[in-house]
């Protein structure tokens, strides 16, 4: 099993050698989606939601868009799934965001025991460029958790990693410190938000 492991290491050129022939190291798109495709979802997305739509890379919208259909996996999902799905995604993040803002300033939530707990920070970058979002899930207060704080916190540190990411990367790693964690610090109805 060592072996096997060590083996499928980059090596100095980038490309990865396989020694299981039955597993695949690296996928080429399924189902592509062209530029074209892109921009005439991103003119009708503006439609539908106006400026909000800049809140979308383009190559989000690809990597959206070129998924398989859930119904049928051998299809790509249709163009109106992904636009009813972005549309979605802007709804809901609008509607969480407006339930924060009446309830409680920016510089209010900045001082709460959630931030104060320093328990997701953005540290560092892979060999490929891509950011890493650490948690450290035993730092916070499980006994007095806000759960509209942490889906508030979760999503402003979000926010802040994706809009430092450069154009090209359209995705992040999440590394997670679960030592020392049981049943008594963690709280499932954080998970259902």
């Amino acid at each position: 099993h060592h072996d096997a492991v060590s083996k499928a290491i980059k090596t100095e050129t980038g490309n990865v050698e396989n020694p299981v022939s039955n597993i695949r190291i690296e996928q080429k798109d399924k189902f592509p989606v062209s530029t074209e495709e892109v921009i005439e979802m991103k003119k009708q997305l503006r439609e539908v939601i106006g400026d909000q739509v800049s809140l979308f890379e383009d190559e989000y919208l690809r990597e959206v868009m070129k998924q398989p259909d859930s119904k049928k996996p051998s299809q790509r999902r249709s163009f109106e799934y992904s636009k009813a799905k972005f549309k979605r995604i802007i709804e809901k993040r609008a509607s969480v965001i407006d339930s924060f803002n009446d309830k409680m300033s920016s510089s209010e939530f900045y001082e709460t025991d959630t931030v104060k707990s320093g328990s997701l920070y953005w540290y560092g970058y892979d060999a490929r460029g891509i950011p890493i979002l650490w948690v450290r899930a035993k730092l916070k207060k499980w006994s007095q958790l806000n759960i509209e704080n942490e889906v508030r916190y979760h999503m402003e540190i979000l926010d802040a990693g994706i809009n430092l990411m450069p154009p090209e990367v359209t995705s992040f790693h999440i590394i997670s410190d679960a030592s020392g964690l049981g049943w008594k610090e963690t709280d499932m109805s954080l998970m259902k938000e």
